[in-house]
């Protein structure tokens, strides 16, 4: 084995250790009728109050990659005609809520919780 040949492994190697081992961006997306609960900077993880999902119309809410949200009361498709969508995927993505979690209370509300995603909330209403 020449000296090249086990450099050019190494090289290989150390690439491809560098390529696995860079860490995906944490994401928290929203899209149409998502009311934060006046929070007016978004950080991470993202802290809010009241966190409405399909308030008065639809929307949806995406916590992917490790992203955390953190909120007091979870609102999914709260009000009559309302539709709420949120998605909760991956290890290390979470969505905390202190207090509770509502479902489709008087809309329809969606949660998706996979591939090790974690909701937590001290009660819960489907």
């Amino acid at each position: 084995m020449s000296i090249l040949y086990t450099f050019k492994s190494s090289v290989t190697i150390l690439v491809l250790l560098a390529t696995i081992a860079v860490p995906a961006h944490a994401t928290v997306t929203t899209t149409g009728d998502v009311d934060p609960g006046g929070a007016a900077v978004q950080s991470d993880p993202w802290s809010v109050g009241i966190l409405y999902v399909g308030r008065n119309a639809s929307g949806t809410l995406d916590v992917t990659d490790s992203g955390v949200v953190a909120n007091t009361y979870g609102l999914i498709g709260y009000y009559a005609d309302s539709t709420g969508e949120a998605t909760v995927t991956g290890a290390g993505s979470q969505w905390n809520n202190s207090s509770f979690l509502s479902v489709g209370i008087s809309g329809f509300g969606t949660l998706n919780v996979t591939d090790g995603g974690v909701v937590a909330n001290t009660l819960g209403y489907i």
